[in-house]
């Protein structure tokens, strides 16, 4: 015959383990996951630079993703140039990218800055992309804009250089 031990102990260890560890481990598992996520993610730092810094010393950037601010203004072409008004003679980085990064809006709001007798004809921007070098091009340093992070919607002042006082109406220097 069988016998039955009736130990409380003997029940109590008999019992089949609860649960309760296994959602505490998954739950650590996604805690885990998602750190690890945010950490890469943010890992992605972009160099924060304005034009004048990337056109003073362009091979320190060159190849690199740099958010940019600076500012376009008038009507646009193909591109348009990034100015910045503290280093207005040191030229512009022209920009190219796909419509879907915002440079879409970005022309528009150069545009609608660009009004007959605005005294602040320029937009002010963030810009995220490749700084990238072409020999063959004007200008011949190009923001690749993978995102625009922001537009300032109110207009700012002129960023392009003045027009020397001794150039006549057919632009031709005067010497004086």
């Amino acid at each position: 015959m069988l016998a039955i031990d009736s130990r409380p102990e003997w029940k109590e260890s008999c019992r089949p383990m609860r649960l309760t560890a296994l959602p505490r481990i998954v739950v650590l598992g996604l805690a885990g996951s998602w750190l690890l996520a945010q950490s890469t993610a943010s890992a992605k730092e972009w160099l924060r630079v304005s034009v004048c810094e990337l056109l003073s010393a362009p091979e320190r950037y060159l190849g690199k993703d740099v958010e940019v601010r600076g500012q376009t203004e008038g009507r646009w072409f193909e591109s348009a140039p990034l100015r910045d008004r503290g280093c207005r003679d040191a030229g512009a980085v022209g920009l190219a990218g796909e419509p879907s990064s915002g440079l879409d809006d970005l022309r528009r709001a150069s545009v609608a800055a660009d009004r007959v007798g605005n005294a602040l004809p320029g937009v002010a921007t963030i810009l995220r992309g490749r700084f990238e070098y072409r020999p063959h091009g004007s200008p011949r340093y190009i923001l690749v804009v993978k995102r625009v992070v922001s537009i300032q919607k109110r207009g700012v002042p002129s960023a392009v250089p003045p027009i020397p006082s001794n150039l006549g109406p057919d632009r031709e220097l005067r010497l004086k």
